[in-house]
């Protein structure tokens, strides 16, 4: 008694299904039969527009035969001795010309109009010479009337021009390595204990008031705190005499270019200096995290080198003794070590904040304060360009580069020039910076000699990048004239 009923609704779902599908398949010939309706009347509409056309070329064509045919009858009745002097003269003209250069020629007047490129025979004199502009060294780009891409990691797209922002693809190679692998593992040299007192790069040192490019970053907590390993590697050497420290070697996953086509390698080290009680020995495998010493009475030095533990000036000085056979200094920033907090997948965003302390005259530099929110001041690359837009195309007159990884922009042959920046060009003029402070900041000054005369139609755009290459841009100075 239950299946019956089940049956029976289920011969009315078929024969409403076997319905369905017959208006379907009405409604399919429908669709076919008003599709061939369409291409009939677009056919008819055609062959009507061929006939106004045809009709048209034919009304020409007669009124193009009865002129021409009143022409001939008007030449037969007024003679043809002067008629015969003209086409004399063309033909003189026409075997002189057969003979000469083909610059003076000229067709015939009466010759049809054609829409077919042809080549220029060999026979009229040699081609125009073939104009070589020689391109700037960071020529403009024009910008397309086609949708532009997306901006790249390295490029922002401003009204269509893509503008360079940060150390070129091959110099980040290391920088992916540490996001990609390095930092889902790593661990801080002070575990969560440690507060930035002095940061990487150039500094202003609370001692002398002085500047400095400090290579690495100072850490201070509490005496004997563990020292423990930023990451899973040997104990290349421990260090018993000055600042007393010990030196870790790591590899990369993969082989990373540094410094473009100075070094390939797989191998980085981690430096730690101002500890006491060693708790490992030179030779040994550590794992991120494991401690390696104690703090002393001062602070925590940490360094990250790639490539070679020793220094540049060591390269030059005593290149015979040295283990740095690349040449290059081989610090970066060693926040890149450190590892992420929440989402593995991004790297650290930094707030950073460009804004201007001062504008450029004949009598000041203009000055740009660079700040971020927080202790992680991680700051590495400072792009200064002058340019100008004209006729929608922006020119770049001249730019300099501040790069702390890369160096550029830097003396790093050794201490004493590392330390002493150039002031004839852009440079960092460092702010009072310690672990108490809870903002970093730093001035870019842009000096008026450097400028040289500016144009109100002028501007400096400024590029901001971090170590993980987000970048920020400020564009100022427009309308403000500069004579030198």
């Amino acid at each position: 008694e239950e299946i019956v009923p089940v049956i029976e609704q289920r011969g009315y779902v078929d024969n409403d299904e076997r319905n369905l599908h017959q208006v379907d398949e009405a409604v399919q010939r429908v669709l076919s039969d008003r599709q061939w309706i369409d291409e009939t009347e677009y056919r008819y509409e055609r062959a009507q527009k061929h006939f106004k056309f045809s009709i048209m070329i034919n009304c020409l064509l007669f009124l193009v035969i009865v002129g021409f045919s009143i022409g001939i009858a008007n030449q037969g009745s007024h003679g043809s001795g002067k008629d015969d002097s003209r086409i004399s003269n063309n033909n003189n003209n026409n075997n002189n010309n057969q003979g000469g250069s083909s610059e003076s020629f000229t067709p015939p007047a009466t010759s049809p109009t054609t829409y077919t490129y042809e080549a220029p025979s060999p026979t009229r004199g040699p081609p125009p010479p073939t104009m070589v502009v020689p391109l700037p060294t960071n020529p403009p780009r024009i910008p397309s009337t086609n949708p532009p891409p997306p901006p790249t990691k390295g490029s922002i797209n401003i009204d269509g021009l893509f503008v360079p922002t940060m150390t070129p693809l091959q110099d980040m190679e290391y920088v992916q390595e540490f996001k990609d692998r390095i930092m889902k593992t790593s661990h801080r040299p002070l575990g969560q204990q440690g507060q930035i007192a002095v940061t990487f790069g150039p500094t202003l040192r609370s001692d002398c008031n002085c500047y400095e490019f400090h290579r690495g970053i100072d850490l201070v907590a509490p005496p004997q705190t563990p020292i423990v390993a930023a990451y899973h590697g040997v104990v290349e050497r421990i260090i018993n005499v000055g600042k007393a420290g010990i030196v870790l070697k790591h590899q990369f996953a993969d082989q990373v270019e540094f410094h473009t086509d100075k070094a390939e390698t797989f191998d980085w080290y981690s430096l730690y200096f101002h500890a006491v009680d060693w708790k490992v020995n030179e030779g040994d495998e550590v794992s991120a995290g494991q401690t390696l010493a104690f703090l002393t009475d001062e602070h925590l030095h940490y360094e990250v080198r790639i490539g070679t533990p020793c220094d540049y000036e060591d390269y030059i000085t005593k290149p015979q003794e040295t283990c740095n056979t690349y040449g290059y200094d081989p610090h970066v920033h060693p926040l890149l070590t450190y590892p992420l907090d929440a989402d593995l997948s991004q790297s650290p965003k930094v707030n950073m904040k460009l804004t201007v302390h001062q504008d450029i005259s004949s009598t000041q530099d203009a000055v740009v304060t660079v700040s971020t929110q927080g202790q992680d001041a991680n700051i590495n690359r400072y792009r200064i360009a002058i340019v100008e837009p004209v006729n929608d195309v922006l020119f770049q007159r001249q730019e300099h580069i501040l790069d702390l990884n890369m160096r550029e922009g830097f003396d790093a042959s050794g201490v004493t020039s590392l330390n002493v920046p150039d002031k004839t060009k852009p440079y960092l003029d460092p702010q009072i910076f310690d672990e108490n402070s809870e903002d970093w900041s730093t001035h870019l000054v842009i000096p008026t000699a450097w400028v040289g005369n500016k144009k109100k139609s002028e501007s400096f755009m400024i590029t901001v990048t971090d170590i993980w290459g987000d970048f920020r841009i400020l564009d100022f100075g427009f309308d403000i004239e500069v004579k030198n």
